[in-house]
């Protein structure tokens, strides 16, 4: 509960000093120079979503869980990973200036500027102070923003009595006030004083960081478009001040949605608890009322002492747009409900309907927001605002709501289930499949259980290779076969992978290749897979991919009960209310955005995602003629497209590796 308590007032403190700078150059400086204030800090705030994705936020999630044990080396990475994204970002703001500069518009090139030499610091304390809840540690975090604050209180009083404030001094004083209290938190915490870390640690933090945080980079960079773009956008035709009048009503309901996003840090927890115990609908409306209501409260007195608060906080300055602010005092209502939605999905890990939410809200900026902008000014930008929010509240709620059921038809028994697949096992197959698994596994180290483990091709293998392997195999004939080449071996059971009778906790990482679209049950097969392994233990998913244009499993007409080759095209593509009348299928086949949430559904978290392409080695045992002489250089060309962007993502198989994270999503809607 204190923890919890620290880490509001550290997110308060920190948000109150950046509201505070605010503040101060709206007052003490003219309506153009804070306009180009607000330009460059909104183009900041952009470019910075892609440092908080790709290394901020996954550092909580990776720093107590997978890395861990290697965090001092970890943290080696993530600060040359720092550096880089903060010199890009630097970079980018300098040239950005320079453009602007050679355009006339040299109040908001000087203040580009002077925010490119302070990004790389300002940057530093944010990844400084979410290293603190590494440890655990938010009043530590919270010093640093008493220190921080401080600073930036100081310095904005001596600027002001010196007369040298502007948005270039101002950012100047950000980046000091950032590298003091970025020093004193660091003498503070023992990990962040490492050594170098090896190449392979380097390539596996890269590797996870970006698995994790792709969709973040999309989601936050579609966020802060939809509510920054007026800023970049209105003084093309209105000029600087535009943006600053905007900014001056905006600085005045952002206690109310920093104080939401503060207060999310220890929501989203509360829900996940609520979600794996029950009570999650109820909690989730509780929820909605209080912050709801504080948002309306805030809004009444926002109205009602709008002309005396505009008038106080900025010296006269902007009272001629104060009555807008009956309008934009809803922001924080509808953002009150988006928030508590957000931290809703959030719990039940459904970032996917998070980014289309955010996708929602930007095209509405683009195609209702901006043209409200350039045709009423501030008023039309404010209205945009709520519109644009309002539709990321409803898309959130929507998918709340929304119960998601399984796509594929539920097969009654393994008898059933027609393994047309082939054996997965041909030695090329193998050794590309192996060499993923085995960036997993410590040879005489951790345990592993092969589920469905077949005739026990990928056990021995793994034994080969120093890794402690174990299999369970339904199919008795399977194990004959295996009994048959390895006589003297006892690595395999049989074994239902439904009830397979094994200790819970026994495992370190478990295997299902070309298993899970077989099973009856794929929800109930994988809650016994995460009963079986230990905490943090991982779990290693190879399934088919219906992105790949062929049914590898093979179908047959409905009608006729005549079979269709398996280089038929394009079946997997059917939508399966039209496939289910057309054909009959053999095993399931999963869009990669539904096998990732069958997975995080069983209280798994997603580190890494992968796709496997064909070798060419007749699997399906029916290979055309042609395929076959044309193979050699079939595979050379699938290894070239296994490693390009997007086409990748089109292979045979898709590959998830997850780490159990000890709780299991719910699948009641509230």
């Amino acid at each position: 509960m204190f923890k919890g308590a620290w880490a509001v007032l550290d997110q308060g403190l920190f948000a109150l000093s950046n509201f505070a700078i605010n503040i101060v150059v709206a007052r003490w400086s003219s309506p153009t120079e804070y306009g180009a204030f607000t330009i460059a800090y909104t183009i900041f705030l952009l470019l910075t979503t892609v440092h908080t994705a790709l290394i901020a936020d996954p550092m909580i999630v990776f720093g107590t869980g997978k890395y861990r044990e290697k965090l001092p080396s970890y943290l080696a990475v993530l600060l040359r990973g720092h550096w880089l994204l903060a010199l890009a970002a630097s970079l980018t703001l300098a040239a950005t200036g320079l453009a602007l500069g050679l355009a006339g518009e040299w109040a908001v090139a000087y203040a580009l500027l002077g925010l490119a030499a302070a990004n790389p610091f300002i940057l530093l304390l944010w990844l400084i102070r979410r290293s603190c809840y590494i440890r655990v540690d938010p009043r530590l975090a919270a010093s640093g923003s008493v220190l921080y604050m401080a600073v930036l209180l100081a310095g904005a009083y001596l600027l002001i009595r010196l007369d040298w404030l502007t948005p270039t001094s101002a950012f100047s004083l950000m980046g000091v006030g950032s590298v003091v209290s970025a020093i004193w938190m660091r003498s503070k915490l023992s990990f962040w004083s490492a050594p170098g870390n090896a190449a392979e640690l380097s390539r596996s933090v890269t590797a996870a960081h970006w698995a994790f945080g792709r969709w973040g980079v999309c989601a936050g960079l579609l966020g802060g478009a939809a509510g920054h773009l007026y800023f970049v956008v209105m003084p093309a035709r209105y000029g600087p001040e535009s943006a600053a009048s905007l900014k001056a009503l905006m600085n005045l309901v952002m206690p109310a949605i920093q104080a939401l996003i503060a207060v999310s840090v220890v929501t989203v927890p509360a829900l996940v608890r609520a979600r794996d115990t029950g009570g999650f609908g109820g909690l989730v409306r509780r929820l909605l009322i209080l912050y709801s209501t504080g948002a309306l409260l805030y809004w009444m007195v926002l109205g009602f002492s709008h002309e005396y608060l505009v008038r106080w906080l900025y010296g006269g300055r902007y009272s001629s747009e104060s009555s807008l602010l009956w309008l934009l005092g809803l922001l924080p209502v509808v953002n009150a409900g988006a928030c508590i939605f957000e931290c809703a999905l959030r719990a039940r890990e459904r970032s996917d309907a998070i980014f289309r939410a955010y996708l929602f809200s930007f095209v509405s900026t683009c195609v209702l927001g901006i043209p409200f902008a350039l045709a009423w000014g501030t008023g039309g930008a404010i209205a945009g605002l709520l519109i644009s929010t309002g539709l990321a509240m409803g898309s959130m709620a929507w998918s709340l709501r929304r119960r998601r059921t399984t796509r594929e038809p539920e097969l009654p028994k393994y008898a059933s289930i027609e393994p047309a697949g082939g054996d997965t096992a041909m030695p090329l197959n193998l050794q590309k499949r192996l060499s993923l698994i085995l960036r997993f596994c410590e040879p005489n180290g951790k345990r592993l259980i092969d589920c469905g483990c077949g005739a026990g091709e990928y056990v021995m293998a793994l034994e080969s290779q120093g890794v402690r392997a174990w299999g369970i195999e339904y199919d008795r004939e399977k194990l004959r076969e295996y009994r048959k080449h390895y006589p003297t071996s006892h690595r395999l059971c049989v074994g239902d992978l439904l009830k397979p009778g094994l200790l819970d906790a026994s495992f370190d990482v478990a295997l299902l290749n070309e298993v899970l679209e077989h099973v009856p049950n794929d929800a109930e097969a994988l809650a016994e897979v995460e009963r079986l392994l230990k905490d943090d233990g991982t779990l290693i998913v190879f399934s088919p991919n219906r992105r790949y244009p062929f049914e590898t499993h093979g179908v047959t007409l409905t009608s006729s009960s005549r079979r269709l080759p398996h280089y038929f095209p394009f079946v997997p593509y059917f939508p399966m209310r039209l496939g289910r009348r057309i054909f009959t299928y053999w095993a399931r086949n999963y869009w990669p955005g539904e096998l990732r949430r069958l997975v995080t559904d069983a209280g798994f978290t997603i580190i890494e995602i992968n796709y496997v392409w064909q070798t060419f080695e007749a699997i399906s045992r029916n290979q055309p003629a042609l395929i076959a002489v044309l193979a050699p250089a079939l595979r050379r060309m699938a290894n070239v497209l296994e490693r390009v962007p997007v086409v990748r993502s089109f292979g045979t198989s898709q590959v998830i590796v997850a780490r159990k994270n000890g709780r299991r999503a719910s699948r009641v809607s509230p």
